[in-house]
């Protein structure tokens, strides 16, 4: 598996481009100054008063770094503040427990002998997502089949669920979505089983993330087992606006995170550690070592994902396009706002 050469160069320039901003969140996430990366402080103070469910002016103090001590919080909520403020690799239980659920929506799409193609992820309990140069068109999709509950239990290979696809039904190419996203009908079960997928709807949902927080990944990398990417992986960029006046267009529907991936993670999941979905990972490669200062160099991990809030507004805007029966199956995966 391997990227197609102009996404490839395409991608690879634009992480060359943003090289300086991920020199600045990498560099500020290593010193601890998490509440520093997010640029937009206002997204910040959202992204905390949702997560510590406190008022927009406790929250703002939070984010401008005032001590806990001095504000007035439940201990629930200075539990939860200090989840926001520290880095700190403990999770409850609870996570495991819901990360085991929304695996549940994530398979390896292959051809019809069996050969990996890449990762994708049940929006509804109809419709699955994909990188779109995993699936570039309906006659593509035709041809491949999803395999659900293909993972480890230890040493031994779990039963997998093979399912057709179903273009015929509901396909919508990257032309007609305008990003490296398709999404199409699951088809059939291919043999008797049990399994029945989970599903992740897509929203616009404002505050479900910041930058400097962590993004968790389920794929399937290189075509092989079910694998759960979680904590020190960071969300490092997000264009918002051309960054010149030359530029053809806005890159607001761009996320950019630090993991390790291959080209058979492209279509899964990103998630935070709410498990809402954040992106549709599609492009990923690590290009030379960052240079942090005073002789300190990383890794630069720098992976790219379609953010879900612009698929589901893509999605809304092409509804009227649609079939009556197609439209029922988009409301599914993208719910009408305010549902």
């Amino acid at each position: 598996m391997k990227y197609p050469d102009k996404l490839d160069i395409e991608q690879r320039n634009l992480a060359n481009e943003r090289q300086a901003q991920r020199v600045e969140a990498v560099r500020l996430i290593m010193e601890g100054r998490v509440l520093e990366v997010e640029r937009d402080r206002d997204r910040l103070a959202r992204f905390i008063a949702r997560r510590v469910d406190v008022g927009l002016d406790v929250a703002t103090a939070i984010a401008g770094g005032k001590r806990l001590e001095t504000l007035e919080l439940t201990p629930e909520q200075a539990d939860a503040a200090r989840d926001v403020t520290e880095i700190d690799n403990s999770v409850p239980v609870a996570f495991a427990d819901r990360a085991r659920t929304v695996s549940k929506a994530v398979g390896r799409l292959t051809t019809g002998s069996g050969r990996a193609k890449g990762t994708c992820f049940m929006i509804s309990p109809r419709l699955v997502t994909t990188a779109g140069h995993v699936l570039p068109d309906g006659h593509a999709a035709s041809r491949r089949r999803v395999e659900f509950d293909f993972e480890r239990n230890g040493s031994r290979l779990q039963t997998r669920a093979r399912f057709s696809l179903d273009p015929d039904t509901f396909f919508l190419s990257p032309q007609q979505l305008q990003f490296d996203c398709a999404i199409v009908a699951l088809g059939d079960k291919l043999e008797a089983t049990a399994f029945t997928p989970g599903h992740c709807p897509l929203s616009n949902r404002g505050n479900k993330h910041a930058l400097g927080y962590v993004a968790n990944i389920i794929h399937h990398p290189g075509g092989r087992t079910k694998q759960l990417v979680l904590r020190e992986n960071r969300l490092i960029d997000r264009p918002e606006a051309p960054d010149d006046n030359n530029a053809v267009e806005p890159r607001d529907w761009l996320l950019v995170y630090r993991t390790q991936t291959d080209p058979g993670s492209s279509g899964a999941p990103v998630f935070n550690d709410d498990w809402d979905v954040l992106a549709v990972h599609f492009w990923g490669t690590t290009l030379p070592p960052l240079d942090l200062g005073c002789g300190v160099r990383v890794a630069d991990q720098v992976n790219h994902g379609v953010r879900a809030s612009a698929i589901y507004n893509r999605l809304r805007a092409l509804r009227d396009q649609l079939t009556p029966d197609q439209q029922a199956l988009l409301d599914e995966a993208a719910p009408p706002p305010g549902n």
